[in-house]
């Protein structure tokens, strides 16, 4: 029930978050997670308890995904991706405290009320918050959006004396039809449902599949080692999207995660190389994981963001859900199947990951038409070789390469909105 909670949260709260702005969602997210959470422990019955764990679900994701977009919007340069993959890390360090905590209050009561603290504390610091100025400003509030920005100046010590944007891009009120409306973000969005889709169930299948790293070790220990593998994952990513391009690199991870479940099954037999390779899927499709939070809010333009990345998430669950259903039922047939399916599906999801507009370095879209424009195939892998083939003397290549390769076209656009230069002037 928690994770068919969190199917509908991640959906709704990102269409909310578009519609209403990220800080009322936010306050509100906070508030009944505090009570969902708390409201857990005393849960009097069966359906009670089931009910309330639907609900925490539900608010739980919809925090986390509007929470992540609006810290994002935030963010330029390198602090994008600092904050992209250091706020996934958190997962990885609660994931290991968790198992400290359980292992010290081994009862279910005191646990569940433990871990409601951190949204006690975090309820009123979501009222101290400014509004998102990027969502401001693509909505059409540019007092508002020019209000918070000179505050923020001010406290960055940045010294100029007034800030002045202008939406030359048409204001408008984008919903989850717009994602299908237009084929270029249609055919990126039913990708990416894809993408969410598989890497999570194989993300979870492997460690059905797979069993404990160390069985010696105990219960305890092998779900602290899971976590600990992630941390290094997403420090490794990190560091290399520095130095290449997003696509690529979520590519290459999630490939890794893949290709690493399929050459287990010809080590089966060997406990050391089924520990080698269950370990190397854990870290590529854990670094994979990080990424694609960061990867899928820079494809959408901001008046579909958090709706986005709503609509794609929602995904994840549904993998979740799938994954022990897979890895038990059809292991206790033959433990080759399910291994065999989860290493596919990481390596299909690879190659999918290529099809999509690589972000590095690009002004990312505000409107539903420079979304478009930006999810063009030929902003994909394939689209560049194949104007790369063709460039040499062809003056058209040229200038097809111009308009959807280079900043010149699409970025100036964006970038006419003023939105981008925030990241230089304000942060």
């Amino acid at each position: 029930m928690f994770l068919a909670g969190q199917f509908f949260g991640a959906i709704i709260s990102g269409l909310a978050s578009d519609k209403f702005g990220r800080k009322i969602v936010l306050i509100i997210l906070s508030v009944t997670m505090t009570g969902f959470s708390i409201g857990t422990a005393f849960a009097p019955d069966i359906i009670t308890y089931t009910v309330l764990r639907f609900f925490t679900g539900a608010v739980s994701m919809g925090l986390f995904t509007v929470s992540y977009c609006y810290g994002l919007e935030h963010m330029g340069g390198k602090w994008r991706i600092i904050y992209g993959i250091g706020y996934q890390m958190t997962w990885s360090f609660a994931y290991c405290a968790i198992v400290g905590i359980a292992y010290a209050e081994p009862d279910w009561v005191k646990l569940q009320l433990i871990v409601s603290v951190p949204s006690v504390l975090y309820s009123p610091m979501t009222i101290l918050l400014p509004e998102s100025p990027k969502w401001l400003l693509a909505v059409g509030k540019i007092e508002k959006a020019e209000k918070i920005t000179s505050k923020i100046a001010k406290f960055n010590k940045r010294h100029f004396e007034t800030i002045r944007l202008e939406a030359e891009v048409e204001t408008e009120s984008a919903g989850f039809a717009d994602l299908f409306r237009t084929p270029n973000l249609r055919r990126m969005t039913l990708l990416l449902f894809f993408v969410w889709w598989a890497v999570p169930l194989a993300y979870y299948g492997m460690v059905f599949s797979t069993g404990v790293l160390i069985p010696e070790a105990g219960f305890y220990l092998n779900y602290f080692i899971y976590g600990v593998v992630e941390i290094p994952a997403s420090t490794l990513a990190i560091v290399v999207l520095f130095y290449v391009g997003r696509r690529i690199t979520l590519s290459a991870a999630i490939t890794l995660g893949g290709v690493s479940l399929l050459l287990m099954l010809a080590v089966l037999d060997s406990v050391a190389a089924s520990l080698t390779f269950s370990a190397l899927s854990k870290f590529g499709l854990a670094s994979g994981f990080a990424m694609i939070y960061m990867y899928t809010l820079e494809l959408f333009p901001t008046t579909l963001r958090a709706t986005g990345l709503g609509a794609t998430s929602m995904w994840s669950p549904v993998g979740g859900v799938l994954a022990p259903i897979i890895g038990g039922y059809l292991g206790t047939v033959n433990r080759v199947i399910p291994i065999a399916i989860f290493g596919s599906l990481a390596v299909i999801s690879g190659f999918v990951i290529l099809l999509l507009p690589e972000t590095k370095d690009r002004a990312l879209p505000d409107s539903v038409e420079q979304g478009e424009k930006f999810a063009t195939v030929e902003n994909s892998v394939f689209g560049f070789c194949r104007r790369r083939k063709s460039f040499a003397g062809d003056k058209t290549s040229r200038a097809v390469e111009s308009s959807c390769c280079e900043d010149d076209d699409v970025n100036s656009v964006i970038t006419s909105s003023s939105v981008t230069s925030l990241d230089n002037k304000v942060l």
